[in-house]
């Protein structure tokens, strides 16, 4: 589910699963939203389920190239592990950095924003599709000033974006397809013979 905005193209789907988390009623509000006890409105996913596999290391594994939103500050902040946390210098990276506290900011709003803790794997991937559906598919952004971030800024941030590719998205085992702002929940994907993962087990 966390990756859920690294979109790439049909002949290479990265299949996200959400993994189902145990009802608990949680004892921590959070804007309004109650969160399990020890939850952490500046590290929202600091105390995921470790099979969602966001735990970082310092070793050059898998996981380690497959960060939230294409970024390791950004997850680093987002699941606590400030040790991975390191501010961008040199060319370029005073924007850098600001374009991480932005997408980071991004993600600390909508995870504190709802219950994710608590919901099923369906209900997750339909909060997903809202901030999809949210989005405009503009045809002239790509040719207009449009930001000089990157695609998940222009997307979350900004709210627009221009045709990538198409995505799946593995809920409760079954895989669905989307393409840009359209995250079909209905139909099964097939996606027999294209390079697919779980993302968590």
């Amino acid at each position: 589910m966390w990756e859920m905005f690294r979109i790439k193209k049909i002949t290479n789907v990265r299949v996200v699963q959400t993994q189902g988390v145990a009802v608990n009623n949680g004892n921590a509000a959070t804007g309004g939203v109650n969160h399990n006890a020890g939850y952490d409105p500046a590290h929202p996913l600091a105390n995921a389920p470790a099979s969602w596999n966001l735990k970082l290391t310092s070793d050059k594994n898998m996981l380690n190239y497959h960060y939230i939103c294409n970024n390791d500050n950004i997850h680093a902040m987002l699941t606590g592990q400030m040790e991975y946390y390191h501010v961008r210098t040199g060319y370029g990276a005073e924007q850098e950095n600001a374009t991480e506290q932005a997408l980071y900011q991004w993600f600390c709003d909508w995870l504190n924003g709802m219950d994710f803790e608590h919901m099923s794997e369906m209900d997750r991937a339909k909060e997903i599709q809202k901030v999809l559906q949210a989005r405009s598919y503009d045809t002239q952004y790509a040719d207009s000033s449009h930001s000089k971030r990157n695609s998940q800024y222009s997307v979350l941030v900004e709210g627009k974006g221009i045709c990538i590719a198409n995505y799946i998205i593995q809920v409760d085992g079954t895989a669905y397809l989307g393409s840009n702002n359209i995250f079909n929940l209905i139909t099964k994907a097939e996606y027999s013979g294209y390079t697919a993962f779980n993302w968590f087990n």
